[in-house]
């Protein structure tokens, strides 16, 4: 009885321990960070890395007033050693719920970048999906900074550390 409820035990640790987030894109799947927020109020990013083999993706959630918005455009990420990441806009995006998501790609060599650099803030575009005669676009930058709803930075090259 005491080797069943101790193997039980273990089975149960290992699987909570080493179980990933899984992202959807059409209908593969793949291995993914937990959800990330920058930013309290308005603007409001969330983050979600995504495993790709070695490469990797970055996935981007704000609000999309009355789902005609999106993220797009290029998106920049600030590093704390004073460089960027230049994501280009693939056109890779969906709107659900009044929210919009839009999937960057990051190359082995960017994804190395951020095992040793942490984000210091995101730089991006929201503008309209179909745009008639005229397009109106708003940048926006959120930090990764302690404010006054969350206690501390967030340490990204961890995350990514752990996730590749």
């Amino acid at each position: 009885m005491k080797k069943i409820v101790l193997l039980l035990f273990f089975t149960l640790t290992y699987s909570q321990g080493f179980s990933q987030n899984t992202f959807f894109i059409g209908e593969k799947t793949y291995p993914c960070s937990e959800t990330y927020t920058l930013g309290f109020f308005h603007p409001k990013l969330e983050i979600v890395f995504i495993k790709n083999r070695e490469q990797g993706m970055i996935a981007v959630t704000t609000d999309a007033h009355l789902g005609t918005q999106r993220i797009k455009g290029k998106l920049t990420i600030y590093l704390d050693n004073n460089t960027t990441i230049t994501c280009l806009d693939r056109n890779k995006f969906d709107v659900v719920n009044h929210k919009s998501t839009t999937i960057y790609y990051l190359t082995k060599e960017e994804v190395n970048k951020l095992k040793y650099n942490n984000i210091t803030s995101i730089r991006y575009t929201v503008g309209c999906i179909k745009c008639y005669g005229m397009d109106s676009s708003d940048n926006y930058s959120v930090e990764n900074k302690a404010e006054k709803y969350v206690s501390e930075k967030i340490d990204f090259t961890s995350v990514i550390r752990n996730l590749f």
